[in-house]
């Protein structure tokens, strides 16, 4: 004789495998969510470096157009340049990679010249000269919307006229 067994399922299960397998599921999906929010704020908090570092870079090379400008050392007042692209990035008007910078310099005044100790010939006159002071500004632009500003001085030795 053959015997038969029979499996007899239980009557006291609960689905409590099914319970706890939706509760790491949930768990699961809010570690995802969280991750691709946290993800999202870095890469705009990357993009907002990246842009202010290309606006200081402007304004820097605006600085230094400043400097290279004998016309920035205008002793009657205020001298600027309106905005003008940087290199070659603003050939193409469309482009979201244009950078812009203005400058401009403001005279400040005049002050007695600092000690010449490299120049001899001019420690027996230095009462015969003054500097001229300047504050030079430059302003990067971005695309979208960032600017900085930098400052910068500068001094031009000047002859007093009618002295020595």
């Amino acid at each position: 004789m053959i015997k038969q067994t029979r499996f007899r399922a239980p009557h006291h299960q609960s689905g409590a495998v099914l319970v706890v397998a939706m509760i790491f599921l949930i768990i699961m999906t809010l570690l995802a969510v969280s991750g691709m929010g946290t993800t999202s704020l870095e890469e705009r908090m990357a993009s907002n470096a990246q842009e202010t570092t290309k606006a200081f870079q402007a304004a820097e090379t605006g600085l230094s157009q400043a400097l290279a400008n004998t016309g920035s050392y205008d002793l009657t007042g205020t001298f600027s340049v309106g905005v003008t692209g940087v290199a070659d990035t603003c050939d193409d008007p469309n482009s979201p990679y244009c950078i812009e910078t203005d400058y401009g310099t403001d005279y400040l005044g005049t002050s007695p010249p600092l000690l010449v100790f490299n120049a001899p010939e001019l420690l027996n006159s230095i009462s015969c000269y003054e500097t001229a002071n300047f504050n030079l500004r430059s302003t990067g632009h971005t695309t979208s919307g960032v600017s900085v500003e930098v400052n910068g001085g500068a001094w031009q030795l000047k002859k007093i006229p009618g002295k020595c």
